[in-house]
Order: C-alpha cells, then sequence, then structure tokens
C-alpha cells in the first residue's frame, strides 16, 4: 500500500422514513454517502408527489372547479338571492326584490350549462329559465318567489335528483302561475290538436 490514506465517503445525515414522514438525523453511527442521501430524498419526494396527486384526483377540494362544485356554488348563489328577494318583500321593498330576482335569472344561463350534473337541475333550470322568459319582465309576486326558492333549496339537499324527483317542484312553479313551458309548445300542440302539419 502507498502512503495515500484511503478517502471514507461524506456522511452528513441518516435518514428515516416515518408514515410519509421524512426525518434527517445528524450522521452518528451509521454511515451514508451524501449522494446516496440525496438519491433517496429524491425518490421519496417523487413517491409523496404521486400520492398527493391520486388523493387531489380522488377527493378533490371544494374550489377545484369540479363540474359538481362549481353548480352547487351557483345553487346556493341562486338561493341567496332567492332569500334576499324575500327578505326584501317583507319590507315592502319590490324594487329591491325584484332587483334581486333579476340578479338570480342572471345566474340561470350559467347554472344551464352544469344541467348534465343530474337530471334534476337540468329540469329546475329549464323550468326557471322559461318561466322567467314568459314573465316578459314583469315582477315575480311572493308565491313565485317561495316557490322558486324551494324548487332550488330541493336542488341543495338532493343534488342528485331524477327528472321525477323534481317534478312536485315544477308543478309548485306552475301552482304559483309562474308558466314553465315555452310558448312555443302552445303553438305545437295547436297544430297538432287542428291536424295541421
Amino acid at each position: 500500500m502507498s502512503g495515500r490514506k484511503q478517502e471514507k465517503p461524506e456522511t452528513v445525515a441518516t435518514i428515516r422514513v416515518e408514515t410519509g414522514a421524512l426525518a434527517l438525523r445528524p450522521s452518528g453511527s451509521v454511515s451514508v454517502p451524501a449522494a446516496a442521501i440525496v438519491d433517496q430524498i429524491s425518490r421519496i419526494a417523487d413517491r409523496e408527489a404521486k400520492l398527493i396527486d391520486d388523493v387531489r384526483r380522488i377527493y378533490p377540494a371544494q374550489d377545484s372547479g369540479s363540474p359538481f362544485n362549481a353548480a352547487m356554488n351557483l345553487v346556493q348563489a341562486a338561493v341567496d338571492r332567492v332569500n334576499e328577494a324575500r327578505d326584501k318583500l317583507h319590507d315592502d321593498d319590490f324594487i329591491a326584490a325584484d332587483d334581486r330576482m333579476q340578479h338570480l335569472q342572471v345566474l340561470l344561463p350559467e347554472l344551464f350549462c352544469f344541467r348534465d350534473v343530474s337530471a334534476g337541475l337540468g329540469a329546475v333550470v329549464t323550468a326557471l329559465l322559461i318561466a322567467f322568459r314568459n314573465l316578459e319582465g314583469r315582477p315575480m309576486d311572493s308565491n313565485q318567489v317561495e316557490a322558486v326558492g324551494r324548487a332550488l333549496r330541493g336542488l341543495l339537499g338532493e343534488p342528485f335528483q331524477t327528472h321525477e324527483d323534481v317534478l312536485s317542484d315544477i308543478i309548485k312553479l306552475e301552482d304559483a302561475g309562474l308558466l314553465v313551458d315555452p310558448p312555443e309548445l302552445a303553438l305545437l300542440v295547436e297544430e297538432n290538436a287542428s291536424g295541421v302539419r
């Protein structure tokens, strides 16, 4: 052997992994080359990042932008407008109540984009869009505002309703004096009844 001393690998720390946590301790008893530590940390970080991505994919956060969350946020905003309109009606502030309902009306086309979330959501939103159109700018009375609120709150409570599940809410919209059928449908029925094709 020559007089040259054999170099030892540089030891900086030991690694211990405990249920997802990485703990670094100053080296005392175990010698690990620094390159091995960096490599191990890199592999652990990659594995942790993959697990986090998997969890985020399976359990999306409330603000993740999923269609369901976006639709429910819009339904909540619509319910809030109805509640505000109802409060204004109780205060005999009819103009402010109508303003709140117009703010609700503006939400409906965007909410319509999420009609695939559930058949019930699509049916209620479609009925409300047609009801507002058939009002031709006239304000809703308190019974109509209550019926709209009931239908929207039903969607918040049970968002995955079928079309049949929401029919009673749509009928209550009609009972309150809202026309939920498009005017074109009446023309088609008349033409069909008179035999015109």
